[in-house]
């Protein structure tokens, strides 16, 4: 009745929803698994995979952002999406300019920037989400 996959690569489709830049250190990572989950007090949900590298650097750092990049960037977005942070230099590969220091980057380009601590981190079965 339901199609097994072998890898997540092959189970992964296009997300239609609007896909944040997450910034962690000099890390950058398409996030499309977000939503506000309180208004008050505010609160907001991410989802990262434990196996990538971003997931490591917020273990470590317990901080990072969210940004809100204009249509313009949907290329460089993507592009962030199939680099990996532990073998490339997403930052300079990315040609966004920074704001701020190097633990919470923001972008020069961005319509709206979520600093964000975590407060929880909750495992599940192929992602963690944290709870901001």
């Amino acid at each position: 009745m339901f199609k097994t996959y072998n890898n997540l690569e092959d189970a992964t489709h296009a997300q239609p929803r609007v896909t944040a830049l997450l910034s962690c250190q000099d890390n950058l990572m398409p996030a499309s698994w977000h939503m506000p989950i309180s208004k008050s007090p505010f609160r907001y949900a991410v989802a990262v995979r434990e196996e990538n590298y971003t997931h490591q650097l917020i273990q470590e750092h317990k901080s990072f952002t969210l940004n809100f990049l204009p249509f313009e960037h949907f290329e460089t977005v993507n592009l962030m999406g199939k680099l990996h942070g532990d073998m490339d230099s997403k930052l300079a590969k990315s040609g966004l300019y920074i704001e701020g220091n190097d633990i919470m980057v923001t972008y020069c380009s961005a319509l709206q920037t979520l600093s964000m601590s975590v407060m929880y981190a909750i495992p599940i079965k192929m992602a963690t989400i944290l709870y901001l």
